[in-house]
C-alpha cells in the first residue's frame, strides 16, 4: 500500500489483523531536514535513507552506504547505446546500478560544490588543456567525446563527430573516467555517485529499527522468517476458556451410528474398567455328579410307575361286577399302595437332601481351600 510516497507491504490476515514494518520502524524514526542539509543524512545510533519523495540527482531511494554496496563493476551488462539523443548525436550511457533506469549523470555533485563544478563541467576543464574534437566537444585523450543530454540527465560517451562508436571504446572511454581521471575536487568514480546520496531536497529519515523490505518478494521473505504460523498462533493457546467442538462429523443415520459405536467402544474397551474394580467376589459354577442324575431319574421313574399303578387300581375298580361286596378288601389294597407310595418318596427326599448336603460341604471345602490360599498369599507379602 502507498504510504507517504512509496509502495509499501504489510502483512494482512484473515480476520483483520496487520503487521507492518513500515509503521513499526516510522513510530520510532526521527526526520532529519534542515536548511543547510549537509549532515541530515546520518544519526548517532540511527539508520538515515532519504524521504520521498527523493530529490536528489540521481532520485533512488539508497543512502550513501547502501549506494557503495549496490553500484555494479563497469560491464558490458551496465552500459547502452542511444543511437539518437535529444542534441542529435548517438552514444553510450552508463547505469551505475546496474537496473537500466538509473544512469550516470551529467549534474553530479551540483549540491555538494558549485553548479558550474558538476561532472560534466569538471571533466570539460579537466580536458581542456587535451583540446576539444573538431566539432567543438570536449574529449578524452583517446579521442572520444564527452556528451550530455538535458532530456534524461545522462552523460554519454560519443564517437568523433559524426563517426560511431563501438562498445569496446565506450567500454575502455567509461573506464577512463571512472577510475583514471581526477581533478582537485577528486575523483568522478563511486566516490562522487554516493556522495551525491547525502543531500536530499526533503530530508533524511533516520530509524532505529530495520529498513523496511522495499519488494514484494522481501517482504514475503521476511514475514516468513520473523512470524512463522507457530509464532503468530501461540498466543492463541492463552486464551482460555475454549469451546472445543468434535473434529469428526457425528453419524447421520442409525446404520452409520452402529456402525461407529461397535469401532470406538467394542465389548473390550467398554468392560476394561470393571477389571480395575477390586475387591471382588467369586463364585462357581458346580457340575451335578453323574451319580445323583441317575438317582433322581430312578426316582422319577418309581414315582411315576406308583402313580399309574393308583390310576390303574381305580379303573379296575370300576369295573367290578356289581353285586360283590369288595369295598373293604379294596380299601385296604388302596391304603397299603399308599403306604408304599409314601415310603418310596420319603427315601427321595431323604437321598435328594444326602446328596445337597454333600454338594454343599463340598462348596464350603472348596470355599474354605480358597481363604486358606489367600491368607497364606497375604502372609507372604507382609
Amino acid at each position: 500500500m502507498q504510504k507517504l510516497h512509496e509502495d509499501h507491504f504489510d502483512y494482512t490476515f484473515v480476520s483483520g489483523g496487520i503487521i507492518s514494518y513500515y509503521d513499526d520502524a516510522y513510530a520510532t524514526s526521527v526526520l532529519q531536514k534542515t536548511n543547510a542539509g549537509t549532515s541530515d543524512w546520518e544519526r548517532e545510533g540511527y539508520s538515515c535513507y532519504p524521504e520521498p519523495p527523493y530529490d536528489n540527482v540521481l532520485e533512488v531511494s539508497y543512502n550513501s552506504s547502501e549506494c557503495i554496496e549496490n553500484i555494479q563493476p563497469l560491464s558490458a551488462e551496465n552500459i547502452a547505446f542511444d543511437e539518437e539523443v535529444s542534441q542529435g548525436f548517438s552514444g553510450y550511457k552508463y547505469f551505475p546500478f546496474g537496473d537500466g533506469i538509473t544512469c550516470y549523470k551529467w549534474k553530479l555533485g551540483n549540491l555538494q560544490i558549485e553548479f558550474w563544478q558538476n561532472a560534466y563541467f569538471r571533466l570539460e576543464t579537466l580536458q581542456n588543456g587535451a583540446g576539444y574534437n573538431a566539432c567543438g566537444w570536449p574529449a578524452l585523450p583517446s579521442g572520444v567525446a564527452i556528451r550530455y543530454s538535458s532530456v534524461d540527465g545522462c552523460l554519454y560517451t560519443a564517437g568523433s563527430c559524426e563517426a560511431s562508436l563501438s562498445q569496446d571504446e565506450a567500454l575502455a572511454a567509461w573506464s577512463t573516467i571512472l577510475h583514471d581521471l581526477t581533478d582537485a575536487s577528486g575523483g568522478f568514480g563511486n566516490d562522487l555517485i554516493c556522495n551525491e546520496l547525502k543531500y536530499n531536497g526533503n530530508g533524511f529519515r533516520c530509524l532505529d529499527k530495520p529498513k523496511p523490505p522495499a519488494t514484494k518478494e522481501l517482504a514475503i521473505e521476511r514475514y516468513a522468517s520473523e512470524y512463522p504460523p507457530a509464532t503468530i498462533c501461540a498466543p492463541l493457546k492463552q486464551n482460555s476458556p475454549f469451546q472445543c467442538t468434535p473434529t469428526d462429523t457425528p453419524p447421520v443415520t442409525k446404520e452409520l451410528a452402529i456402525d461407529r459405536y461397535a469401532s470406538v467402544y467394542p465389548p473390550a474397551a467398554i468392560c476394561a474398567p470393571l477389571k480395575q474394580n477390586s475387591p471382588f467376589q467369586c463364585t462357581r459354577n458346580v457340575e451335578v455328579p453323574t451319580a445323583t442324575i441317575i438317582s433322581l431319574s430312578v426316582a422319577s421313574a418309581q414315582a411315576a410307575f406308583a402313580v399309574g399303578g393308583l390310576v390303574f387300581v381305580s379303573l379296575l375298580r370300576k369295573l367290578e361286577k356289581p353285586g360283590e361286596d369288595t369295598t373293604i378288601s379294596g380299601d385296604d389294597d388302596l391304603r397299603a399302595l399308599v403306604r408304599k407310595l409314601r415310603v418310596g418318596l420319603d427315601e427321595l427326599r431323604k437321598e435328594f437332601r444326602d446328596r445337597q448336603e454333600e454338594l454343599s460341604g463340598g462348596h464350603s471345602r472348596h470355599e474354605e481351600l480358597i481363604q486358606n490360599l489367600i491368607q497364606k498369599g497375604g502372609d507372604r507379602q507382609a
